[in-house]
């Protein structure tokens, strides 16, 4: 984890020393352990550290080879840069014990073929001496943050969108992207943001910048998630103990660190599941986190210590309460640059500003599972569809099980619209397109791409960022990712249970709880507050929102006795407080 700018001045136009502070200064939580600055030319990189692997000062950046010129930036981490070197540069003398070091060298030697070498997560940019380009790297799924924007001045990269407002004088919401989100729910599942003029690179994706012609003239994905043949298990037993082999070696390099390492931990299979692992593996002196709630009936955090067993002194569960809680959600959406997820990723923001201050610098977390492992529900009722000639009692059963009608037409019509939805198969918004249904596989591709992992994986990084702190996520090891993927859905879902394949005996016949945080409480409770905010603040001013309408509806759902479904309250607010942030 660590923060860095690029800037092009294309004008040669002065930057100050005051400019380049508030720069430092705006990603220094992301790296709070060094920060530097190079000029080359035209070419400014700034770098804020937070120091992982090799804690020396000879790691710090941005860093520069010896023998090119060449100069990095990076965020992240190399989990192979140790084999890297021993298979591949037996006879070159590194200066340092670190990865970014390691990455100057493949680039010098290979070019852009590098990244085939590389398992990690990662974003990088590295200016070439010799031919005077730029390039920018995003790891495979996009765990970690890379954006740009251009205009007739610069052009500027980097890991967070703060550093290009400070420069960028003419600010200006991307109205497009703000309608998306208010009619359909969607957020971080394309290339552009919500600020105009500001992109991300894609994952998986290099982009070659030309500082003579000054534009991209290149950019190529450089991997895939595919299905291979030989990666295919006999049946669901075999799968289960090859999965088992596949994610000890993911997690095995996910463990490559120079300073403590903690699990953040919730009552869900996928974390439990690492946690079981690193025990069999004997990780010593293993550190957890959890965050509950004071209400019972969401909290499941007592539950998940008395399941796995965990001390007091080993396991931290963090409490959140309704206190300050328009300040913390005002601070949490301003340290992710947007709207955020729910109640539950307001609470991961608290949880990491604990683990902050329990001096850890970098957490194991189990995104990336739901999407690959069927943990979605639509995913699991496309799966029992596809299966029902073959399986119709299964089919049935599963139905019953979930109290769903067991009509083919209108499941599909339900919960396999291209749409977004909450985990439980609600819809969350708009649906975009009225008539397509969706497979199982383009469901799941749909997630991984699209519409869940991308800004799941966002939340993560920023959270964690705030604070200064490195997640990370064995799922989405790339070679474990394809294993999984390649492998049939059957092997992953026995009856109402997806994910056998990473449950112990004691866990197969829980039932899940889909929403596990008292969100709709709280927005029925707190709506004199919130109609407050919207009807004095920048969406009514500027006719995004019919704030009448708005109203309206709320006090009808307040009125309900059901909970329902709080999205479109949630929506605005954290809007409208995004929009007074920025």
């Amino acid at each position: 984890m660590c923060g860095f700018t690029v800037i092009i001045n294309k004008n040669n136009k002065n930057l100050s020393n005051i400019l380049k502070d508030k720069i430092l200064k705006c990603q220094n939580h992301r790296g709070p352990d060094d920060s530097r600055i190079i000029k080359k030319d035209n070419i400014t990189f700034f770098h804020n550290r937070l120091s992982i692997l090799d804690l020396s000062k000879k790691a710090n950046q941005p860093m520069i080879c010896a023998k090119t010129g060449n100069i990095i930036v990076f965020n992240g981490e190399i989990f192979n840069f140790i084999e890297i070197k021993k298979k591949y540069f037996k006879d070159h003398k590194f200066t340092t014990n670190s990865d970014t070091e390691v990455l100057l060298e493949l680039f010098r030697r290979y070019g852009k073929k590098m990244t085939e070498f590389l398992n990690g997560i990662f974003s990088f940019v590295i200016f070439d001496n010799s031919k005077k380009n730029l390039y920018l790297v995003r790891d495979r799924f996009g765990v970690k943050p890379l954006c740009y924007f251009e205009n007739e001045d610069f052009f500027i990269c980097a890991t967070e969108a703060k550093p290009i407002n400070i420069i960028n004088n003419k600010k200006n919401l991307n109205l497009h992207k703000i309608k998306e989100y208010l009619d359909f729910g969607l957020i971080h599942q394309d290339e552009y943001t919500l600020i105009k003029g500001i992109k991300k690179v894609n994952p998986a994706t290099y982009y070659v910048y030309d500082l003579e012609k000054l534009k991209f003239i290149f950019s190529e994905k450089y991997w895939l998630l595919k299905k291979e043949k030989k990666l295919i298990q006999k049946n669901a037993q075999d799968f289960k103990d090859a999965y088992k082999e596949e994610f000890k070696k993911a997690l095995k390099r996910n463990l490559v660190s120079d300073v403590p390492i903690a699990l953040l931990l919730s009552s869900g299979a996928d974390s439990s599941y690492i946690y079981r692992m690193l025990e069999e593996m004997d990780f010593q002196n293993l550190k957890s986190f959890s965050y509950g709630w004071r209400d019972l009936k969401y909290d499941e955090s007592l539950l998940t210590q008395k399941k796995l067993n965990l001390k007091k002194d080993s396991h931290e569960i963090v409490f959140i309460d309704e206190k300050d809680i328009f300040d913390d959600l005002k601070s949490s959406i301003k340290s992710n640059e947007g709207p955020i997820g729910g109640m539950g990723t307001l609470a991961l923001y608290k949880l990491m500003k604990h683990v902050k201050q329990r001096k850890f610098k970098v957490t194991i977390s189990g995104e990336g599972s739901d999407e690959l492992n069927l943990g979605y529900f639509n995913q699991q009722i496309a799966y029992y569809i596809s299966e029902k000639k073959n399986n119709p009692e299964n089919y049935d059963q599963f139905c019953k099980f979930n109290k769903i009608s067991n009509k083919v037409k209108i499941l599909k019509n339900t919960f396999l619209l291209d749409a977004i939805y909450a985990p439980d198969g609600s819809i969350l918004g708009k649906k975009k397109f009225d008539k397509k249904i969706l497979t199982l596989d383009k469901i799941t591709k749909n997630y991984i791409n699209f519409s869940k992992l991308p800004k799941l994986l966002h939340w993560q990084d920023r959270c964690g960022g705030a604070f200064g702190i490195e997640t990370r996520v064995p799922f989405l090891d790339h070679d474990l990712a394809t294993f999984t993927y390649s492998n049939p859905d059957r092997y992953k879902i026995i009856g109402n249970n997806s994910k056998i394949h990473l449950k112990n005996l004691e866990s197969v016949n829980e039932r899940k709880k889909y929403v596990v945080t008292p969100q709709r409480e709280i927005i029925k409770k707190k709506y004199k507050i919130i109609l407050d905010i919207i009807e004095n603040g920048h969406l009514v001013k500027n006719d995004l929102i019919n704030y009448k309408f708005f109203k309206d509806e709320y006090l009808s759902y307040v009125k309900r006795k059901d909970l329902g479904n709080s999205f479109f309250v949630w929506k605005i607010l954290n809007l409208e407080l995004f929009i007074g942030n920025y």
